[in-house]
């Protein structure tokens, strides 16, 4: 059967031509939107899965007067209540504490802003200097080790701000009014994470600086919440919650309350909506329904012109059946090639699109001064990733229009009668 199909087909090369490229060009459409929406998402999930995390929740509010410590740009206090109030919500995993705050040293005029985290030792699987792998995380690679509860006056630098400043493990550094002995060179691998900074130190030790500089900020609090969800699909769902007690809890108005998800970044950062995006795929579904809709028309109008063609081959003793296989296995032939080509277009150009787009990140989640000594790579390098359910989608959508345009075309022919060719001959 596939000879006859084969043969039929290159024989009217002007109608196959049109299927394949009809398909072709809706499926790489189709096969392109979803890849970038993607990657979209794949990019926003980087920052908050570098950081073991998948929620962040931040207060903005007026900052207060300059000293040597300040908050780190319009974060408010979070009251360290919030912590366990958050992790009863069901589908919370965790939740961890971050005070980011900014150092002050004019004696140094190229850099004078310190970009300084106090991070919790006792959970060091969440936050900026995350050391726990999960399943796909790309973590932070240590030189030294990592704090140990009972440190205090110990840091731990980014390896960038280390070289930038010629310090080493063993050296010591000025934060606040007190020395710190490095303890760790943090490489974060080029990649952003929530809440980064440049120094780290235990969260306590944060605190105390702080409200020493800040007496108005209170000593049990910090300015940013880390929140692990047990199903990172459900971290949309748990915002209104998390941020209703946030705001019961801080006596702030709604939009003062900054919860963000990588849903919630996406448009500042890609400028594409939410509900854009859900008018390429609506689109790209319509493209693919009318080029369908086509596709099955030209299908049905070809058996007019072979009715001499199919009355010959019934009166040499074809069967309804044989010719309704030859008919569905043309048109499948032309859609599934026709499908395949645009999946390889559709990827062709979702990758070209990829590695060429300029992603950054909103300055809420990683709160740095104006002139670090290390800035963060804000600028998102994400590769195009091969999802296979888009291939597979893509894939059966070609191989049904085939079929179901060749069925169509079958019953009208199996209506045909062998007299019929006779008299168009």
């Amino acid at each position: 059967m596939f000879p006859y199909a084969w043969k039929e087909i290159t024989r009217r090369k002007a109608r196959s031509t049109l299927t394949i490229v009809s398909i072709l060009l809706s499926i790489a459409l189709l096969v392109a939107v979803l890849s970038i929406i993607e990657f979209f998402r794949e990019a926003m999930k980087l920052p908050f899965t570098t950081a073991g995390t998948n929620i962040a929740v931040e207060t903005f509010i007026e900052p207060g007067p300059f000293k040597k410590i300040r908050q780190a740009r319009h974060l408010g206090a979070l009251p360290d209540s919030l912590i366990p109030q958050i992790s009863q919500i069901p589908g919370v995993q965790d939740v961890v504490g971050v005070l980011l705050f900014w150092d002050y040293h004019p004696e140094d005029e190229k850099n004078p802003m310190y970009n300084c985290a106090g991070i919790d030792p006792a959970k060091p699987n969440i936050g900026p200097l995350s050391l726990a792998p999960a399943p796909g995380q790309i973590y932070v690679v240590l030189e030294g080790r990592s704090f140990s509860l009972d440190d205090k006056y110990a840091a731990i630098i980014d390896k960038r701000f280390a070289q930038a400043k010629n310090l080493k493990i063993g050296d010591r550094i000025e934060i606040g009014h007190e020395n710190f002995e490095i303890i760790g060179l943090a490489d974060m691998q080029g990649l952003p994470r929530v809440a980064q900074a440049e120094i780290f130190i235990p969260l306590a030790t944060a605190k105390e600086l702080v409200h020493f500089d800040q007496p108005n900020f209170p000593p049990d609090a910090v300015n940013m919440l880390l929140v692990k969800v047990e199903k990172p699909r459900t971290a949309e769902e748990l915002k209104p919650q998390i941020k209703k007690i946030v705001t019961q809890a801080t006596g702030l108005k709604p939009e003062q309350v900054k919860v963000l998800t990588a849903e919630a970044i996406l448009p500042d950062t890609t400028g594409v909506s939410q509900l854009t995006q859900t008018m390429m795929k609506v689109l790209s579904i319509i493209i693919v329904f009318g080029v369908a809709i086509l596709v099955m028309r030209t299908a049905v109008a070809t058996i007019g012109e072979r009715t001499r063609e199919i009355g010959i081959m019934k009166a040499l003793g074809w069967k309804n059946s044989d010719i309704s296989k030859l008919m569905v296995l043309e048109m499948a032939i032309q859609t599934t090639l026709g499908g395949i080509i645009g999946i390889t277009g559709g990827y062709a150009v979702a990758y070209i699109y990829a590695s060429t787009i300029k992603l950054t990140l909103p300055p809420s989640l990683l709160p740095y001064s104006c002139i670090p000594a290390a800035a963060p790579p804000q600028s998102l390098k994400v590769s195009m990733q091969f999802h296979p359910w888009i291939f597979c989608i893509a894939l059966v959508v070609s191989i049904v229009v085939g079929i179901t345009a060749g069925y169509l075309a079958a019953r009208k022919a199996a209506s045909l009668q062998p007299a019929q060719a006779i008299r168009a001959l």
